[in-house]
């Protein structure tokens, strides 16, 4: 069902034992689609480095030539990092509490 429904949809989708939880999840999934379907690839990868959990100077200096803090601080604005992060931080916690 929910490979039928990724080619009307997006690139992305999520299904979920409980419904509710299932609608708004799947709902916070197309959104973050949405967004990472239109990062460049400089924000891609300063996104990739700030899901590691990295710093933004050492996510810097994985570009060669490295680039500045400050330039990897602009890709994650341009890249709505700050959305990104919350949102994956609350699905994490829903599946989290879901299998305890």
């Amino acid at each position: 069902k929910a490979l039928e429904e990724m080619t009307k949809a997006g690139n992305m989708c999520f299904r979920f034992p409980e419904r509710k939880a299932e609608e708004f999840l799947d709902l916070l999934v197309h959104l973050l689609d949405v967004l990472a379907t239109n990062w460049s690839d400089k924000q891609a990868v300063a996104i990739t480095g700030a899901l590691q959990g990295l710093k933004q100077e050492k996510i810097g200096s994985l570009w060669k030539p490295s680039i500045t803090q400050q330039s990897v601080n602009r890709h994650l604005q341009r890249a709505v990092w700050f959305a990104v992060g919350k949102a994956i931080g609350y699905f994490e916690k829903q599946l989290s509490e879901a299998v305890v």
